[in-house]
């Protein structure tokens, strides 16, 4: 009798180990388990699945990430207000306005999130997960593939740092031969230009016109502004999207994609000094913090 007893609630505790895997939203108790019955850890880890799922389901369509960073959709509790979070090989983002535009900003036409892993740590709550990132839009139609940790705030719940990995991006994004690496250039150096200091191709005024000192690009017209951008791009490298946080023109090229949310912050990165960003790393650099 006591053997049946046993292994009829080993196979409960089993079942809803198993449960947290399956379905982040069992603790809604809608037809689930008790939650009197249930260890706080499980608890936990699935309130904790349920964020993150949550984080990725906001990327899906453009209505959701520009609703988010135009504030029309409230994601605060999600992330921590003073949440951290390095994104091998983009950079580190600080604070919710900057890991918000990093998720939101930058994952423009995911249409579906596929987890692969999708684990919690009962020791320490923090999530392990494998994320694929489909993406339709035009025109390299990339998929992204997301695998890191995510930790949480005990008292509120929301993420307090990320730390995480673009697999394979740089062979995904970087030309695929010597012969496009012009064409990719220009497409790059036009658009950075243009978002940037105003030069009359797309549109008429820059982001970052009104902000002259934080980028340091000379001139009293957006013209003569446009030539010092020129000539500040050919002397720099153009970079490598495996390791995007360096002083080159992509590490600018992705943050004049940000400058629209927040131009007194991005303006610089995408500038002469790099603004703290878009500057010099070496390998020894990502040891320095945890995450």
């Amino acid at each position: 009798m006591r053997f049946v007893f046993f292994t009829a609630v080993t196979s409960l505790v089993l079942s809803l180990t198993l449960g947290v895997t399956c379905s982040p939203l069992a603790s809604r108790n809608n037809g689930g388990w008790n939650d009197a019955a249930v260890p706080k850890y499980i608890r936990e880890c699935v309130k904790r699945k349920a964020v993150l799922k949550a984080i990725y389901d906001q990327v899906l369509a453009v209505s959701n990430p520009v609703g988010v960073l135009t504030g029309q959709i409230d994601i605060s509790n999600l992330f921590h207000p003073e949440v951290r979070a390095r994104v091998t090989p983009l950079g580190e983002f600080e604070g919710r306005d900057g890991v918000e535009e990093y998720f939101y900003g930058l994952g423009a036409g995911i249409v579906q999130n596929v987890f692969k892993k999708f684990l919690c740590d009962p020791t320490t709550g923090i999530i392990s997960a494998h994320v694929v990132l489909v993406s339709d839009f035009p025109p390299l139609n990339l998929n992204y593939t997301h695998v890191g940790y995510w930790s949480f705030n005990d008292t509120t719940g929301t993420v307090n740092s990320i730390d995480l990995n673009i697999i394979n991006f740089g062979i995904t994004a970087n030309p695929s031969s010597l012969s496009e690496s012009p064409r990719s250039f220009h497409t790059t150096y036009v658009l950075y230009c243009n978002v940037g200091v105003g030069e009359q191709f797309l549109r008429s005024v820059g982001t970052c016109l009104k902000y002259q000192n934080e980028t340091n690009f000379v001139g009293s017209t957006p013209e003569q502004m446009y030539a010092d951008c020129s000539s500040f791009l050919h002397s720099i490298d153009f970079g490598t999207w495996d390791a995007v946080n360096q002083n080159t023109t992509i590490c600018r090229y992705l943050h004049s994609t940000l400058t629209q949310y927040r131009p007194a912050v991005h303006c610089a990165h995408m500038g002469k000094t790099g603004g703290e960003k878009c500057v010099p790393h070496t390998w020894q650099d990502y040891y320095k913090n945890d995450y």
